[in-house]
């Protein structure tokens, strides 16, 4: 799907657009962010993992009790991301579903990090 408003800058819409768009038989969604391709496949494995055994509604990522990406959003939390009107944001939704959020701890700093730039992506890029 296309988020036709992409260019204001708020991800909001683009993730409706995105869960709206997700077939009925899947009971979950993984939120990653595009300014962070450097995210390793065994963080995305740990995250997935920790759905898988304990079936949380909202498994994130922490690395240094700092929360990250990506964040996997099971379907029941579906409809309080897609009922979200400006000015309410993604962080405003973290904060009111904090009871339901299991964490899962990482050894991986790429979870916070953000590639803005070309050299940002020159610093992180595989050799």
């Amino acid at each position: 799907m296309f988020n036709p408003d992409y260019a204001n800058g708020e991800m909001l819409l683009s993730l409706k657009i995105g869960l709206a768009s997700i077939p009925d038989d899947i009971e979950a969604a993984l939120i990653a962010l595009g300014d962070q391709p450097q995210i390793e496949e065994s963080v995305v494995q740990q995250v997935i993992a920790g759905y898988k055994q304990t079936k949380s509604s909202l498994v994130v990522p922490s690395y240094q009790m700092r929360r990250g990406h990506p964040w996997l959003l099971a379907r029941p939390l579906w409809e309080a991301v897609l009922g979200l009107q400006p000015p309410s944001t993604l962080r405003d939704f973290l904060r009111n579903h904090a009871a339901e959020m299991k964490y899962i701890e990482v050894e991986n700093p790429s979870i916070i990090q953000d590639l803005d730039t070309p050299n940002d992506y020159l610093r992180y890029r595989p050799a």
